[in-house]
């Protein structure tokens, strides 16, 4: 059996998830970064991103993350995160339609600020596509 580290993924409106897992791979602010059993002490921030977690049995699962937080400490993993969907539950179609509206407002924009929620709601929509078809993609490997 491997060891395990333990993960707590917790949004303002409560904990996600909390449990065993053989590593984590986390958007972070500089750079995407994997943590594994002993990893050094860290405190960095994370972009919105596809956040993939590694059970004990090497199961996969992903999840699309907004900006926040991950802290690493003697084996316990803290993230903390403005809002997070699990793969599986995000609908790829919907979240293609979300993609191509988001595209429409990029080019009907008047204003800075109309662009700067576009442009925003499109990273969005984005990563909620790619976490929704990395899931489907391991189910249907199984």
């Amino acid at each position: 059996m491997q060891k395990a580290l333990q993960l707590d993924i917790v949004t303002p409106q409560g904990t996600v998830f909390s449990g065993p897992v053989a590593a984590v791979t986390v958007p972070g602010g500089l750079a995407p970064f994997q943590v594994l059993y002993n990893h050094a002490p860290i405190l960095s921030t994370l972009e919105s991103g596809v956040l993939k977690i590694l059970l004990p049995d090497l199961t996969p699962r992903y999840y699309a993350i907004g900006s926040g937080f991950v802290e690493v400490l003697n084996n316990r993993i803290t993230v903390l995160v403005e809002r997070v969907v699990a793969g599986e539950a995000i609908e790829p179609m919907a979240a293609s339609e979300r993609l191509r509206q988001a595209q429409l407002r990029i080019e009907s924009a008047q204003t800075r600020e109309e662009l700067r929620k576009a442009r925003q709601e499109l990273h969005e929509a984005e990563v909620a596509l790619r976490a929704a078809r990395l899931a489907r993609q391991h189910i249907g490997t199984t």
